[in-house]
């Protein structure tokens, strides 16, 4: 899985795993003098740090936090301190501490961000507290019976994929790299993050197979690849260089402002790559009317809960070759 770089309390870049190993290391005094330092001085790179250390201490995923998780509760660390800050409100003990807990995370919700936006926040922000205690610098836990807003949209709402329609002005109008990262994600199902890591040891044109090494929580997966996105990555084989190792050569933030770009030429109203993945599920859904084949084939589950799959595998195999 790709390292988040980030500044450390004494200067390097490190890997999460690294950072976690400086802050354990740490004589538990100077730590809790750090972290009260920091705290005083607002200082967010430090209190980042620390919370990402201590997150990735306590993540059950294989390999540790994913970068979207660890930059996401960068943000919402962030976001708490500014919040601490603009209201004159101690950081390591917070003036009527559950009723500032709950101003917060209502200030959010009242400034228009989505429920599962609140969501994330909380959980930084919960998790900057139990950091924090863990450094012997507060007792404090202001969000402990804080609770996000209830998210009223219906889930089938929030899934708007790219129509059939909308999927064929995008492939007119994408050259070879495109038409590949376009498949990966509207037949294969992958997320942005997968399609951007995924390396051409991992594609088995002649099985029409792409493997999944390092998907959403560690897992690993096998998917089935259709036909014109197996073409598709024959001919862009063609023209990439030698030496390459990932199939589309583009990392995550290269790959959503290609794929927006691609939307804009296409005149096709841009929701984000992950929409094609939406896409992907309703078309095995409409054509199979199985939510555990859709489970399968995008990896909603574990492995272990995947081979209870296994007897439709060959529906599934046979309905997307034929995409």
């Amino acid at each position: 899985m790709e390292s988040l770089p980030i500044r450390a309390a004494d200067g390097p870049l490190a890997s999460l795993a690294d950072r976690a190993s400086v802050w354990v290391n740490l004589d538990p005094s100077e730590r809790k003098r750090r972290v009260a330092a920091a705290s005083r001085d607002c200082d967010e790179e430090v209190l980042v740090d620390l919370t990402l250390a201590w997150s990735e201490l306590r993540s059950s995923a294989r390999g540790g936090l994913s970068v979207h998780t660890a930059r996401a509760y960068a943000k919402g660390v962030r976001d708490v301190i500014r919040f601490a800050a603009e209201s004159a409100n101690p950081l390591l003990r917070p003036r009527d501490c559950a009723s500032w807990g709950s101003l917060y995370v209502r200030t959010l919700a009242e400034g228009g961000a989505s429920a599962s936006t609140v969501q994330v926040r909380l959980t930084a922000a919960r998790h900057l507290y139990s950091a924090l205690r863990w450094a012997g610098a507060s007792d404090a836990d202001p969000f402990q019976e804080v609770s996000a807003p209830k998210d009223l949209t219906e889930p089938m709402d929030k899934r708007r994929e790219y129509s059939s329609e909308e999927l064929e002005c995008l492939l007119r109008q994408a050259g070879t790299r495109e038409t590949v990262a376009v498949l990966l994600g509207a037949h294969a199902g992958l997320r942005i993050g997968e399609a951007a890591q995924l390396e051409w040891g991992d594609t088995d044109l002649g099985a029409r197979t792409i493997r999944v090494r390092d998907g959403k929580g560690g897992k690993e997966r096998l998917v089935t690849a259709s036909r014109s996105l197996c073409e598709a990555l024959e001919r862009h084989a063609q023209g990439a260089p030698e030496n390459a190792e990932r199939v589309l050569g583009l990392k995550t933030r290269g790959l959503r402002s290609a794929f927006e770009r691609l939307c804009k030429k296409a005149e096709v109203d841009y929701r984000g790559f992950h929409a094609l993945r939406h896409s992907a599920g309703h078309r095995v859904f409409a054509q199979l009317n199985d939510l555990g084949n859709v489970a399968e084939h995008l990896g909603h589950s574990s492995l272990n809960t995947a081979r209870r799959y296994a007897k439709r595998s060959d529906a599934l195999r046979q309905a997307v070759e034929d995409w």
